[in-house]
């Protein structure tokens, strides 16, 4: 269930990231008002981060710029404690 719940938990987040980088590279085009980076660092914290790396893929939006140093630490940081979350809550109570 622990899995299950967290494909769909990140799945749902990564298809509004990509919705959000969609929009915001759409935005930087034209010259519009931009979406704030805290929205897409929380988008990362929330689990939508394989939608945020994929967007940067598809449409060639912040894989260039000193966001990239923040997005890998934010991954790196949740991949981290998700193992540990999952450590705890399944691996540690067989012991």
């Amino acid at each position: 269930m622990f899995y299950l719940s967290s494909f769909v938990w990140m799945s749902i987040w990564s298809l509004i990231s990509i919705y959000i980088y969609y929009k915001d590279k759409k935005a930087a085009i034209a010259g519009e008002y931009r979406v704030d980076e805290l929205t897409l660092d929380a988008l990362i914290v929330l689990g939508g981060w394989p939608g945020c790396f994929i967007a940067q893929r598809m449409f060639k939006h912040k894989t260039r710029s000193a966001y990239q140093r923040r997005f890998r630490v934010i991954v790196a940081v949740w991949i981290v404690l998700y193992i540990g979350l999952w450590n705890f809550l399944w691996a540690g109570n067989k012991i």
